[in-house]
């Protein structure tokens, strides 16, 4: 069974990482959830350093969000102010969780949101190496459907898994750019099977 996660704006503003974990979600090796609150502040961390992709980046949201229409966690607001979190910012983000009954909180800010709380709810925070690096141990057939699709999805310039691995190590998944790097020849043999019919682009 699927485990269901929500996904925070520190994962989903890294565009690389956001592709990834859009295509292990396409093929149902975990259920994304989010809110509009975590969807706009992506949104606003992506153009406060790069203001020119803001009419590329909302479409590529739109998309992102119709292809996962079960995923917004709304009704949390009550719970903001509440849960204790050392940053004020990062409730709104607990409190979805919580409504959301997720399994996991996928997260690069491990030290802010306060144990007691999220364990008391059966939260599981989690850092996004460790997410990826658990899908590609827990479903190795999702993992690698979703990795072949999602290094053919580049195609201006294209890349490659060696390319990809350096990316996700710069951004802090090493230990998943490892993994890629081990599986080479698997993704790569996956890749050639594709045919051009055969690429969604989530």
């Amino acid at each position: 069974m699927s485990k269901i996660a929500l996904l925070d704006a520190d994962c989903l503003h890294k565009f690389y990482l956001r592709g990834i974990l859009t295509w292990l979600a396409s093929f149902r090796a975990y259920k994304p959830r989010w809110s509009e609150e975590i969807l706009d502040e992506t949104i606003q961390s992506i153009v406060r350093r790069f203001p020119s992709e803001h009419p590329k980046l909302e479409v590529q949201i739109k998309v992102m969000t119709a292809r996962f229409p079960d995923a917004e966690i709304v009704g949390y607001q009550h719970l903001v102010g509440t849960l204790g979190c050392a940053d004020p910012e990062d409730e709104h983000v607990l409190a979805a969780a919580i409504v959301g009954k997720v399994d996991q909180l996928v997260t690069f800010n491990l030290k802010d949101f306060p144990k007691n709380t999220y364990a008391r709810f059966g939260i599981e925070l989690i850092h996004p190496d460790d997410f990826l690096l658990e899908i590609c141990l827990r479903d190795s057939d999702s993992f690698l459907s979703a990795t072949a699709h999602w290094i053919s999805s580049y195609q201006r310039p294209s890349l490659d898994v060696t390319s990809l691995a350096r990316i996700m190590t710069q951004i802090g998944c090493a230990r998943f750019a490892d993994f890629m790097l081990a599986e080479n020849s698997a993704i790569e043999l996956m890749m050639a099977t594709l045919g051009s019919a055969d690429k969604p682009n989530p």
